[in-house]
């Protein structure tokens, strides 16, 4: 083990101490740590020294207890991973039991180093939350937002009966023992992603991302197809981006049964458009010669399983009943941004109220633009997805109606960033150059987070009193001469 920085003309050797088979390395608050087969752990610091820079390197020697650790059972090797948690606090080591007469691995520990009263320990982790990624010096811990998940562990194919270091001298990479764990006692059993097999261009997924045991849940089981026809014109939603050549089989497939009357109706001209939006994607869908790895999520098969459901359901020929439906995972979302605490306005003002208003019976032209500033609360609240933050109304009679919202480019909602609990979020109008002459308002929604209780939303639709108003393009004309 050896210490490099930027300017320095050779590596300097770790000082005395140096690990003997070290398993694994990692970096941690701001050292290094090696980790030996006997839970021996090595720290090293390096630090920048003097008016030349020269590097120093710290260095300790922690004897670990470890009274918490189960021997290896006859047989069994044992493989160490170091990596920090998910929260960067801990220290994690990952003890990994492979028994290669059995098929390769077994179980998982995972313990966390304590330091008390000058006793160094490895004590065994409850791994709540959390999913990790153990691999030689490249293990990593996330966090899944999930507190009473019991976590997951990936693991590649790294562990060989020589020594630990083995691998510089093998030959090839064996790829046969790799998968998943579950931290849950009640399902401890090993997803093996590789078994071993010959050499294909299709390979198997490395990583299961859509099962019960996974605490993620990021990839769907369940895709919709949906197939519209309006008169000669059939329209197939299908989740996924499609090549060429699996466009002209999926058309081929819907025009050949149309045509032949399979579905009970003989229909002639019959034109078949493809599109990919169903509310749902599978990433790539390919032929099985062109199949793309990781870019087609559901192995090469994808096409045919899509190919063979779009045929049944243009035979059937009206509703296909499925009592099979997508999870909903809306509540289990991983959010990183923190929750906001409160909203709060000045005594005597409500939210949605007008803070900078637009000049009262004002004009305004083609091209100019509209300001007005409200008191207001935190979007994070409620992001209003299919709603509007703003909104753009017109006088038509005695009632408003909306002329523009927020997913047009004229209107914008701008929010910044305060360091209170009151927010002043602004509205910004630019006169569309098709905008009709009349009376305009603008209007804001939002929603309120109280200290305690559940967020409340507001609407402020009391005319002239709590929205910008203003008149605009009486004369068009006096504006173009």
């Amino acid at each position: 083990m050896a210490f490099w920085r930027p300017g320095m003309d050779c590596w300097s050797p770790a000082p005395l101490g140096a690990p003997c088979d070290a398993q694994d390395l990692t970096y941690h608050d701001g050292c290094f740590w090696a980790v030996n087969p006997w839970e021996q752990l090595f720290c090293y610091k390096p630090e920048i020294a003097g008016a030349d820079g020269a590097l120093t390197v710290q260095h300790l020697v922690y004897q670990c207890c470890a009274d918490q650790m189960t021997p290896p059972a006859p047989g069994e090797i044992v493989s160490r991973y170091l990596l920090p948690a998910a929260s960067g606090e801990d220290l994690l080591m990952v003890k990994r039991f492979i028994d290669p007469a059995r098929g390769g691995t077994r179980r998982f520990e995972v313990f966390r180093l304590e330091k008390q009263l000058g006793r160094t320990s490895w004590r065994l982790y409850k791994m709540e939350g959390q999913v990790l990624f153990v691999g030689r010096s490249c293990s990593k811990a996330f966090d899944t937002g999930r507190s009473g998940n019991p976590g997951y562990i990936y693991f590649l194919d790294d562990v060989y009966g020589g020594r630990p270091m083995s691998v510089l001298q093998q030959n090839e990479y064996p790829c046969t023992d790799m998968g998943g764990w579950s931290c849950s006692p009640d399902d401890e059993e090993i997803k093996r992603c590789l078994p071993w097999a010959h050499p294909s261009d299709s390979s198997p997924s490395i990583w299961y991302t859509a099962t019960s045991t996974n605490c993620l849940l990021r990839t769907r089981a369940i895709l919709p197809i949906q197939i519209i026809r309006i008169s000669q014109l059939v329209i197939l939603s299908l989740p996924g981006e499609f090549t060429t050549m699996v466009s002209r089989w999926l058309h081929d497939a819907v025009n050949n049964v149309l045509i032949s009357g399979l579905n009970g109706e003989l229909i002639t001209n019959i034109h078949v458009v493809l599109v990919g939006l169903p509310n749902a994607y599978s990433q790539y869908v390919t032929t099985f010669k062109a199949y793309q790895g990781a870019s087609t999520l559901y192995s090469p098969h994808t096409f045919e399983s899509i190919h063979s459901r779009v045929s049944e359901t243009c035979c059937s020929y009206g509703p296909t009943p499925t009592n099979i439906q997508p999870p909903d995972i809306l509540d289990k979302q991983i959010r990183l941004l923190p929750g906001v605490v409160v909203d709060s306005t000045t005594p005597g003002v409500h939210f949605g109220d007008v803070s900078s208003d637009v000049a009262a019976n004002s004009d305004f032209g083609k091209g100019s633009t509209v300001n007005a500033t409200f008191h207001s609360t935190c979007p994070w609240n409620d992001l209003l997805t299919n709603g509007n933050f703003a909104l753009v109304e017109r006088l038509n009679g005695n009632s408003w109606i909306p002329a523009y919202d927020d997913d047009d480019w004229s209107l914008r909602f701008k929010w910044p960033r305060p360091l209170s609990p009151k927010s002043f979020p602004a509205l910004e109008w630019t006169i569309p150059e098709d905008a009709a002459p009349g009376v305009y308002r603008l209007r804001h929604l939002g929603a309120s987070k109280p200290l305690i209780g559940s967020i409340e939303h507001f609407t402020v639709d009391i005319p002239y009193q709590f929205h910008a108003v203003l008149t605009i393009l009486r004369k068009w004309n006096e504006y173009e001469q």
